[in-house]
């Protein structure tokens, strides 16, 4: 009997982890809104709810009385967001829009499964460093049958794929970095391999804060030979490969028209949160677009500025309680709150915050900081 239900016990946390996987694969390949996968869209669906219910079947409702109060700072959020939709619909903005935009809110319901879920952080960092490579893989190869290799450092990315604007190199090169890397030196060139495309991609803002995290691992914490040898070796290649150069051509660009556009839009959205500052104008708000006389636009590129605007100050109080919430938590700051904390900084100067890889992303930082005691048991 006993065997009979260990087997049982065992196949379901198989079953837990393998839909982990299968889900962060399948969100990974969704692609940009503009561009959707609709398999992939549905296969994340899919993945999404049999996840929750596998969860609940193995574990129940099992979690510590920290957690649980946590969980319920997320339930309210959740609940504002939905009641944000009154607002949403009071000022006539579109149904769809809304919609792309609580993909914000509603992504937390993984954080809660999770919760719930008997998965080990080690185990979810390995999934998020290996779809984040598989990811880099697939944007590359698309890439490359458009442009030729050697003009990677010519042409930004993005403007040939717009998949590459997702923050998955940002995340995975901290992890590979702190994670890995000191488990086995061989992880150094998967860290460089992330680097690379973090340069190519050109987000000067996720360059600073990849470059801030190398700097606090290699001068932070207890400095080695294979530390030393590696670093000169990678500042090697990224100058003989014209990295360097890049990147100063990149930040060279600072209050150029990208930060000239960035400005505008959130000066048009700063005016709107005037109007209703408490409450917000609702998810999904759009503003003039500045680059297309005419039309709107439901982004901008800045996170804070775009909750603010739309969920006001009474809703960024409770989303400010989720984000810190997850840190609180026992156990010592560690590189995953660091790595909250930058990724939360990288997207201050982008648009990427609402789409689904975006969310995915945080949810899995947050649940990594709420049980990153685990690190210190290894």
């Amino acid at each position: 009997m006993n065997a009979n239900f260990n087997l049982r016990e065992t196949f379901l946390d198989k079953t837990e982890k393998a839909l982990f996987f299968l889900l962060s694969l399948a969100c990974a390949f969704i692609g940009f809104p503009s561009e959707m996968s609709v398999p992939a869209l549905a296969a994340y669906i899919f993945f999404l709810i049999a996840f929750g219910g596998v969860v609940l079947f193995n574990n129940g409702f099992k979690c510590s009385r920290y957690e649980a109060s946590y969980i319920s700072i997320i339930l309210l959020f959740i609940l504002y967001g939905m009641m944000n939709s009154l607002i949403s619909y009071g000022n006539g903005y579109d149904f769809r829009d809304w919609l792309v935009s609580m993909v914000i809110i509603l992504s937390l319901f993984i954080t809660i499964a999770m919760i719930f879920s008997g998965l080990k952080v080690t185990y979810i960092i390995n999934v998020v460093i290996l779809v984040s490579f598989l990811w880099t893989i697939k944007v590359m190869y698309s890439v490359l049958q458009v442009i030729p290799i050697k003009s990677l450092l010519g042409i930004r990315i993005t403007g040939v794929e717009i998949d590459a604007v997702m923050p998955y190199p940002l995340v995975a090169a901290v992890l590979t970095l702190f994670y890995l890397c000191d488990k086995n030196k061989i992880y150094y060139f998967l860290y460089a391999w992330f680097c690379f495309f973090i340069v190519i991609v050109g987000y000067k803002a996720v360059i600073a804060v990849v470059g801030l995290a190398t700097v606090v691992y290699f001068l932070g914490g207890k400095i080695s030979v294979s530390k030393i040898i590696f670093l000169i070796a990678i500042s090697g290649l990224f100058i003989s490969f014209g990295l360097y150069d890049y990147v100063l051509v990149r930040f060279d660009s600072i209050g150029g028209d990208g930060d000239r556009i960035r400005i505008e839009e959130v000066s048009a959205a700063l005016k709107l949160f005037e109007s209703s500052p408490f409450y917000g104008v609702g998810l999904g708000f759009s503003i003039p677009n500045t680059e297309t006389a005419g039309l709107t636009k439901t982004y901008i590129h800045n996170s804070f500025v775009y909750l603010i605007t739309s969920i006001g100050l009474f809703g960024l109080l409770i989303y400010s309680v989720v984000v810190l919430g997850s840190c609180l938590n026992r156990g010592k700051l560690n590189y995953l709150t660091m790595l909250l904390f930058l990724f939360l900084i990288a997207s201050l100067t982008s648009a990427a915050f609402k789409l689904f890889q975006f969310n995915y992303l945080l949810v899995i930082l947050l649940f990594l900081n709420l049980k990153r005691n685990e690190l210190n048991d290894e």
